[in-house]
């Protein structure tokens, strides 16, 4: 029993053992397989590494103590033969097993490393295997073949597997390259250089050195320590002199050398080099930034994750922006995950970017960043947090920090939640950027305004100038969608001499006349940001905002001279007054007023702009209407002196084009506390919503709105895919007062939709919810998917939200280190797909389809969303692009055609923001209009070409609506007969308008 028992507990021992050892074996695993997996990654792979290191080391030094003081051919000793044997075997047994776990042996074979281990294994028999007197006869061949034993030392490559940072790694191959060159390149040059024995010598294989054959010339007898100083003085300095080849062959091998040490070298420096630089640029938690005047920096701060920064750096370090002298130090207490040093690490970053390990709530490490000094602060918020209001209120006290520590720092703050964004305003920021509330607004307009993604793409943000696209089978469409997408936002300042003199209708038309450009908006000191007010007088106080393609059209703007506005006099009634003013402007003066112009171009908002307060600015929403659409229709003058009434608009097209409401729903104004400290405000919602007792009222309300089934009749409807966090942010820009007809909202989502986010909803009539995985058709056939006019898919459309109202306790968010960004869309792609093909098998061929707008957090995962009729994708793209480029995904026809919103691109929204944040505001004012206070409130809408248009220049366009109705137009959306819909941004002049055409108007 004792020695069942001993047998047991030893067996027990071994498969302890082995499974330490060796890797378990797979079911379904192949046993080349199992073995090439454990060659790769197991505790015994490791050991016979360094137990095969060890062995090529003796077997180095051992060759190196017989031929210390000269080329030794003897035949070794039996005991150190049979040494060599042994070894030998060890080295066959190991190069065999990993041929044969080789995946792909032919490329193993002839593998520098391997095929070293392959011409060494023979030399290890060479005295067990031949007889002494056929080595005698043939003793230089077999000692020539000993030499090659020195290269057993390339086993050391095996270490670098152990190696935990690219740094070590790279320094590895470095040092081992180095001595490998020295000791192998040594021993064949000493067997070359070594000089024959004497005809009279009884034992060639035993020769001394003073029976070598030295008459020639061409050989010398040198020590091993010689040889390889030869060999370290070629590769650094091209030799002494000292000691040089004599033989022929001794001269080619150091050619040899020097060409292999020339080439490898070199380029394994530059590799460490660029390894230790890109880790010092990373790795420098612990010191401090040292700011240079000639070199100011911007700090960002808060949840800092790769998607946002990838995307807020592509902005901020654009090369049309002027911040190419600027640096981007980030501060975040925690050390940057993998995703996060792939973008620090980008050549195109990583001279410009500083990341510091540190608290944004502590004065110290706020000292480190120099944020006193910092040009600007960027505070992200945590877009992914399952408590929104957690996350808010973090970034919340990340600003009340760096406004205590800086009174005058730009501060530009992301919010997640509307209601939070009063808090934000009181704790000082200068400009807030509310995440939720601008993604839902811009999804629901995209339902009332095909292309506005696409729109608003191309105007906020900087993309790469497109290439000239002359490659045979190119769609024209590409051309001049890439030609409308290169237009950005700058702002310009008005002539001295036109001050007090021209409207700002009239400069419109004389930017768009002389120089191609249009004049969307102005800043004004005490009005703020406004679209297009066509009856204000301009001043050069006024920041004016236009839409071109360059950088240089400031210089074009103040370079506007009066031969060009005399072309134009009869629409200038003060065309006397403008020229007055050019003739007192003495030469001189305009020199003065162009240097300063020059100095001013580098910053994107004027000194006027940067002492405005705005806590008021147009990001808190605010009430907004549109003006009637008669009164637009009829074609009412609204500046006296510039613009006549021609009602061009009256006329309907002559061809049916898809519903549109010509009217422009804004967002009313929310009703926000004033106060945090009673405990009321939204950033104590979680302990209120929970707390809190309907009255019977409301909950019979709340039960009514669920079991309010959709009617079977409704049609042109709008169908939601997804609970949003704040449902009413996408209702709101919906429902207007001043809409004839209320649009039906169907929300489709497997989430349930909890009683505090009812209470919320504000209007809730014509809004259904039905509840179920919109991957279902009976779930889709319940929301009439097919019979609606617009489908909107939300990122989270198949995930519960993260509501904290919810009962249900919150999960954890994986780490950003083992997240793969590139699989956060797969949930509504896969929707995306699965409705596309419901509407073509649903759906006649000939009758119209739901217009499909898709949020997705990446751009690049635009190419696996399938369009009607299943059309590829048109790679149109040339030249060499980052592999994350805007660039690479804009031309697939859904983004053209407006049909995705990438959610995460606002990040560059913040790259975009100087001093003020004026792509803040301008978005705002694109999405939801101006507020109801102002004199003439404007808005972006839509309209058909008019009749009396169709066929004309789009020049002749933009006159007409210009001059006879009041209204700016901005592109065109080119609603074409085929499948390609695309956004043409401020076309060229001579393109002709068609009537399936529709316009981008303010008005």
């Amino acid at each position: 029993m004792s020695r069942r028992r001993r047998g047991l507990g030893l067996c027990a021992v071994y498969i302890r053992v082995r499974s330490k050892l060796i890797k378990p074996r797979m079911r379904g695993e192949t046993f080349r397989r199992w073995v090439a997996r454990n060659m790769d990654n197991s505790l015994l792979s490791s050991i016979l590494d360094i137990v095969q290191v060890g062995m090529g080391l003796i077997a180095t030094l051992l060759y190196t103590d017989k031929n210390w003081y000269m080329w030794n051919t003897s035949v070794d000793s039996a005991n150190l033969g049979l040494v060599h044997a042994f070894m030998g075997v060890l080295f066959a047994l190991d190069y065999a097993l990993c041929f044969y776990a080789a995946d792909d042996r032919v490329a193993f074979f002839v593998d520098p490393v391997a095929l070293a281990d392959f011409i060494t294994i023979y030399p290890q028999f060479i005295d067990v295997l031949i007889s002494p007197a056929t080595y005698e006869a043939n003793y230089n061949f077999y000692a020539a073949l000993k030499s090659l034993m020195p290269f057993r030392c390339l086993r050391c490559f095996r270490l670098l597997s152990f190696a935990r940072t690219a740094k070590q790694r790279e320094t590895g191959t470095l040092f081992f390259g180095v001595v490998a060159i020295i000791i192998c390149f040594g021993a064949l040059g000493q067997a070359i250089e070594a000089c024959p024995c004497k005809s009279n010598v009884p034992d060639p294989s035993r020769c001394t050195v003073l029976q070598k054959n030295t008459t020639s010339g061409r050989c010398q007898d040198l020590s091993i320590y010689n040889a390889m100083y030869f060999v370290v003085i070629t590769i650094a300095t091209l030799g002494y002199g000292d000691i040089a080849p004599k033989s022929q062959l001794g001269r080619v091998s150091v050619t040899l050398l020097i060409i292999v040490s020339s080439v490898i070298l070199p380029m394994q420096i530059s590799k460490l080099s660029d390894v230790v630089s890109r880790e010092v640029g990373v790795n420098c938690v612990d010191h401090v930034y040292r700011s240079e005047r000639k070199h100011p920096h911007v700090v960002l701060c808060g949840d800092v994750t790769a998607s946002a920064l990838d995307f807020f750096l592509r902005e901020y370090l654009h090369p049309r922006n002027m911040n190419w002298k600027d640096k981007v130090v980030i501060l975040c207490p925690t050390l940057p995950s993998h995703n996060l040093k792939r973008v620090l690490l980008d050549p195109a970053y990583e001279q410009r970017v500083k990341y510091l390990q540190g608290s944004a709530m502590s004065r110290t490490d706020l000292l480190r960043a120099k944020a006193g000094v910092a040009k600007a602060c960027y505070v992200m918020v945590d877009k992914r947090a399952v408590d929104s209001d957690a996350a808010d209120t973090a970034a919340n006290f990340i600003t009340i920090s760096l406004r205590h520590f800086n009174k005058h720092v730009p501060l530009f703050v992301q919010v997640g939640k509307t209601d939070n964004v009063r808090h934000i305003s009181l704790s000082g920021a200068s400009n807030i950027l509310c995440i939720d509330h601008l993604v839902m607004g811009i999804l629901a307009k995209s339902c009332l305004i095909p292309g506005l993604p696409a729109l608003l793409t191309s105007i906020l943000f900087s993309i790469t100038s497109p290439p000239r696209l002359n490659a045979a089978g190119q769609a024209t469409w590409v051309h001049e969608y890439l030609g409308g997408a290169s237009h950005n936002i700058y702002d310009v300042t008005l002539p001295t001499f036109l001050e007090g003199n021209v409207s700002f209708a009239f400069f419109a038309y004389l930017l768009f006349k002389e120089l191609h450009i249009v004049l969307v908006g102005m800043y004004d000191s005490d009005d703020g940001y406004r679209l297009f007010p066509s009856s204000e007088r301009l001043r050069t106080s006024h920041t004016l905002f236009v839409l071109a393609t360059t950088p240089q059209c400031r210089q074009h703007v103040r370079g506007i001279t009066l031969a060009m506005l005399q072309k134009h006099k009869a629409l200038l009634p003060t065309f006397d007054d403008v020229s007055q003013a050019w003739n007192f402007i003495t030469f001189t003066t305009k020199l003065t007023t162009t240097k300063g112009g020059l100095f001013s171009a580098r910053t994107s908002i004027t000194q006027a702009s940067s002492h405005q307060s705005h806590r008021n600015s147009s990001i808190v929403p605010r009430t907004s209407r549109c003006g009637p659409a008669t009164a637009f229709e009829a074609g009412l003058s609204r500046v006296d002196s510039f613009v006549s009434d021609a009602g061009l608009l009256v006329t309907e097209p002559t061809e049916p084009v898809t519903v549109l409401d010509e009217t422009c729903p804004r967002v009313p104004r929310l009703a926000l506390p004033s106060s945090v400290e009673d405990g009321e405000g939204p950033l104590f919602a979680t302990a209120l919503l929970r707390d809190r007792s309907y009255p019977a009222a409301a909950t019979d309300a709340y039960g009514k709105f669920l079991a309010t089934a959709v009617p079977d009749t409704i049609r042109g409807h709008i169908v939601l895919c997804g609970l949003p966090t704040a449902l009413q942010d996408f209702i709101l820009p919906l429902r207007n007062a001043t809409l004839g007809a209320v649009l039906p909202i169907v929300v489709v989502s497997s989430a349930p939709l909890t009683e505090a986010m009812f209470a919320r909803l504000g209007r809730r009539d014509q809004v259904y919810y039905v509840c179920g995985s919109p991957l279902s058709e009976a779930t889709l056939s319940l929301a009439c998917v097919t019979a609606s006019k617009s489908v909107v898919i939300l990122a989270s459309c198949a995930q519960s939200p993260p509501h904290v109202d919810d009962d249900d306790e919150a999960l954890e968010t994986e780490s950003n280190d083992v997240i793969d960004h590139n699989m956060l869309d797969t949930d509504a792609i896969t929707l995306h797909r699965f409705i596309t093909e419901v509407c073509e098998t649903s759906i006649d061929e000939n009758a119209p389809r739901p217009l499909i707008v898709i949020e997705l957090s990446r751009p690049s995962s635009v190419r696996f969303l399938k369009t009607f009729n299943d059309e590829d994708m048109m790679d149109t793209t040339s030249g060499k692009q980052r592999s994350n480029e805007l660039l690479d995904s804009i031309c697939h026809p859904l983004f053209a055609g407006g049909h995705i919103v990438v959610s995460n691109a606002l990040d560059a929204i913040l790259g975009s923001c100087k001093m003020t944040g004026s792509g803040i505001d301008f978005l705002h004012l694109f999405v939801f209009g101006e507020p109801d206070d102002t004199e003439q409130p404007r808005a972006l809408t839509q309209v058909p070409v008019p009749a009396t248009l169709i066929g004309q220049s789009y020049t002749a366009c933009f006159e007409a609506l210009l001059l006879h109705e009041d209204t700016l137009c901005l592109g065109v959306f080119r609603a074409r007969t085929s499948l390609v819909h695309y956004t043409y941004i401020n076309p060229v002049p001579e393109m002709v308008l068609g009537a399936h055409d529709r316009l981008f108007v303010v008005r």
